[in-house]
């Protein structure tokens, strides 16, 4: 019969597979890592997090072609930025309410707990000082990205993306 060490012993002692890893281990003399008794709760807190986050970079977005979105995008195609570079950087607008992304997570049966863990809310439902700062990123993206489109052209898609993520 041919296979591999752990196939073996699984077929030869009867053991399930984690079984036989944990032995062939411990005959190595390895200590094997215990299971994680959370990691369910963690990975669904963590799926959670990253579902309110898209959530919002979504809200955001969609903000952006709505009607009051009609000033932000006319600035937009002022400064030059292309419906792909708006789309790749997942450029949004903010409505100018402090509870507005907070009303319209909530709306889509999002937690208020989840919103304020993930920095989108405080716990008055206003929008937290980390959403406030993406904001900011996003403006400061659009300015350095312009300076260099005019300074290195050739350089710009790589240089922006390296200085998006300085800018927070």
């Amino acid at each position: 019969e041919h296979g591999d060490h752990i196939g073996f012993v699984m077929n030869h002692d009867g053991q399930s597979f984690l079984d036989a890893v944990e032995t062939l281990a411990s005959q190595a003399g390895l200590d094997m890592p215990k299971a994680d008794p959370d990691a369910a709760r963690k990975a669904a807190r963590a799926k959670g997090l990253k579902e309110a986050m898209e959530a919002a970079v979504r809200a955001y977005q969609e903000a952006l072609f709505a009607p009051e979105g009609a000033e932000a995008r006319a600035y937009i195609e002022k400064r030059g930025l292309t419906p792909e570079t708006v789309q790749r950087f997942q450029l949004g607008y903010a409505p100018d309410s402090r509870d507005w992304l907070f009303r319209k997570l909530m709306a889509q049966g999002f937690d208020a707990r989840v919103l304020i863990e993930a920095a989108l809310a405080k716990s008055d439902g206003m929008v937290s000082q980390a959403a406030e700062a993406l904001k900011l990123r996003r403006t400061t993206l659009i300015e350095k990205m312009k300076k260099l489109m005019i300074d290195r052209p050739m350089q710009a898609k790589d240089d922006a993306v390296k200085n998006y993520d300085r800018t927070g």
